[in-house]
């Protein structure tokens, strides 16, 4: 994944984080995180909990997540992943049993970098209280799938599919060709 000399950051399983994160390097979140998380290399674990914006350039997801996730190179989520919210991606990775509920389309090709303004902008509107890249999701709307195999629409806006996981990559390029 990462550059080892860029550094490493954890938010320990006992410990709740609450506002704008910008992380360089590798980020691993075991506890609780809530609100903007602009990063290099994100790895949440199974039993952490993110409640956040996020502007990534890779992200793992074991734990839960919620809310809008932009992922400029790749978003794995893992069998004990659950993840619901607005997604924007380069590679996508749904493993089996990992819970994928929202709205969901590829990165357009002109904004497949994290730039530093990019970055300023969020860090910027978040402290503001804006939300600037999609809206935030009921916390009631990620709580009621009644299967892993099954995703529910929550208003006009999200995406209604049955999901049927598998270790397959999705690429932004393969959503075009089939669209």
């Amino acid at each position: 994944m990462g550059d080892r000399s860029k550094g490493l950051s954890i938010i320990a399983k006992d410990l709740k984080v609450e506002g704008t994160v910008h992380a360089k390097g590798r980020l691993i979140i075991a506890g609780e995180l809530e609100g903007t998380l602009i990063g290099d290399e994100v790895v949440t674990v199974e039993g952490s909990r993110v409640h956040a914006r996020a502007k990534v350039q890779q992200i793992v997801i074991a734990g839960e997540f919620e809310g809008n996730i932009t992922a400029y190179e790749s978003l794995r989520i893992l069998p004990t992943g659950d993840v619901c919210g607005n997604i924007v991606y380069k590679n996508l990775t749904l493993e089996a049993g990992g819970i994928l509920n929202g709205h969901v389309r590829p990165l357009e090709p002109q904004k497949r970098a994290l730039t530093p303004q990019l970055a300023a902008g969020l860090a910027s509107e978040s402290e503001n209280g804006k939300l600037p890249y999609g809206r935030r999701f009921p916390a009631a709307s990620c709580g009621e799938l009644q299967s892993r195999d099954e995703v529910l629409a929550t208003d006009s806006e999200s995406v209604a599919a049955n999901v049927k996981p598998s270790s397959r990559t999705i690429t932004s390029s393969d959503y075009k060709r089939k669209h």
